[in-house]
């Protein structure tokens, strides 16, 4: 995204900076009905505390990255504060998402008459950050992707999974000519980004919360017992790529998004059984490894794999477990070691420790 988008977004959407004025009145949609009000402010029970920014968040890029306008689009990731939502699907979902604190800005009923004009007309009043969209059916997906790619939605998050073969090759027709959005899914449950109070989810996680771990998984089950099982330290970033990971964003995009990423300090990453993604994951490691100057901390990818992924992935570097609890070992000692480096580093530079950036210790 260029720096005029990020800044012409800035102005509209007023998440770059703390100092907000009042709400301003919006368009909620559900179904045929249409009401105007102010957004109200909700208690949030997940922290909203400032996220520890991606470096160089305007220019960035990830060297492990191809050269492509989609691939470009990676950087959207990076959630900012209170960052506006627009949610599509049922009311059950829209509540669960709203007790996160989520900025939710904008509604569509999917029972709505005319769900692909209701979806256009509220994605262009509201320009939202993220676009979480949970329906039966894919023909509305197709849609609303197309309108998130004309009004530049950076993120869309597609938690629907049932697409024909001929409805993928649309799909990923449009994310071939997108420069400015991107995908998560089809078949993405849940993404997280704590620390900027954002959560959207087909099924709600009840132990998220601000910390350090940055999860990646294509699986709502495998991801459920990754977050409950890493409570104790907190997360930096969830994804649940989907079902189809191959189509929106691959695993080892998500991993080289988190090398970047302040806010991470271990990335656990849970194999999804396809070998040629798994053999992505172990390239990406190897060649952050290998960029990483030797005087600045590697950050660790600890991975749950099994078969003959796992070889590839211990050259790689990676901290290889077959089960969650051999993970969680792995990050309980990874832990330990970073604290104790990040004392030793804070009593030589005059900080405390929390002041110490995991790349500097």
């Amino acid at each position: 995204m260029s720096s005029t988008i990020l800044s012409r977004r800035g102005a509209l959407f007023g998440c770059c900076s703390k100092a907000r004025g009042p709400p301003l009145p919006f368009t909620w949609y559900s179904g045929s009905l249409t009401t105007t009000f102010h957004a109200v402010y909700r208690a949030r029970t997940i922290d909203s505390s400032s996220r520890r920014r991606v470096s160089s968040q305007v220019k960035q890029k990830f060297p492990g990255a191809p050269e492509s306008h989609y691939a470009s689009t990676l950087k959207n990731l990076n959630i900012l504060s209170d960052a506006k939502v627009v949610v599509v699907g049922r009311t059950d979902k829209l509540e669960a998402i709203e007790k996160t604190g989520t900025n939710v800005v904008g509604f569509v009923d999917e029972t709505s008459q005319d769900l692909t004009r209701s979806i256009q007309n509220v994605l262009k009043d509201a320009l939202p950050w993220v676009l979480f969209i949970s329906t039966q059916k894919a023909l509305p997906v197709l849609e609303a992707l197309k309108c998130a790619t004309q009004v530049q939605i950076p993120l869309v998050v597609c938690a629907t999974s049932q697409f024909e073969e001929g409805e993928m090759k649309e799909l990923r027709g449009i994310l071939d000519q997108s420069a400015m959005t991107r995908l998560l899914g089809p078949g993405s449950s849940v993404f997280a980004a704590p620390h900027s109070g954002l959560a959207v989810w087909d099924k709600p996680l009840d132990a998220v919360k601000p910390g350090t771990i940055g999860i990646v998984g294509s699986d709502y089950k495998s991801i459920e017992e990754a977050v409950e099982a890493t409570k104790k330290y907190g997360h930096s970033v969830i994804f649940d790529l989907g079902t189809n990971p191959r189509a929106g964003t691959r695993p080892w995009e998500a991993a080289e998004w988190m090398f970047s990423d302040d806010g991470t300090e271990i990335l656990l990453v849970m194999a999804n059984g396809n070998s040629e993604m798994e053999g992505e994951v172990a390239k990406a490691y190897k060649e952050y490894a290998e960029r990483t100057p030797d005087n600045q901390r590697r950050k660790r990818m600890i991975g749950i794999i099994q078969g003959d992924g796992r070889k590839q992935w211990e050259e790689a570097g990676i901290l290889v477990a077959s089960k969650m609890s051999e993970a969680i070992g792995l990050i309980s000692k990874e832990t330990e070691k970073i604290s104790e480096k990040r004392e030793e580093v804070a009593e030589v530079v005059d900080r405390e420790p929390a002041q110490v950036s995991v790349t500097d210790i």
